[in-house]
């Protein structure tokens, strides 16, 4: 249930700059083309180096798929996969168990998706 896009370019400060805006801009608002879906990023990886005054950038995006492209991963009954509701519920438990460990209490949000999708889970036959 996800997707990974790699971005490489050879770069000058100003669009160094112009680049971390739009990405940071992405991650805030929803981007489109090469940055579309990273508002629901898991893991982000940036390297930038200055290289004989050329900055090369190198960026790895995680991200969910898109709800769109998400929706056409459902079986003949209308539920999510089984393997992509697993992976979703991967993430979610992750991040269930290091804020409760961290001593953190966990968004709302994050608890009632993890019951609905266990919820669901059980309702698969021979799971």
């Amino acid at each position: 249930m996800g997707n990974n896009s790699k971005i490489q370019r050879q770069a000058d400060r100003k669009e160094l700059a112009a680049f971390l805006r739009d990405l940071a801009d992405a991650v805030e608002n929803g981007g489109k083309d090469e940055l579309a879906c990273v508002d629901n990023f898991h893991k982000i990886k940036i390297a930038i180096k200055n290289e004989f005054d050329q900055i090369s950038i190198k960026a790895k995006i995680k991200t969910d798929l898109c709800e769109e492209e998400a929706a056409l991963e459902t079986d003949e009954s209308g539920r999510p996969k089984y393997k992509s509701l697993k992976k979703c519920m991967k993430y979610s438990f992750k991040s269930l168990v290091k804020m409760i460990h961290e001593g953190q209490i966990p968004p709302a949000e994050v608890v009632q998706s993890f019951l609905e999708d266990s919820t669901l889970m059980v309702t698969y036959p021979g799971y």
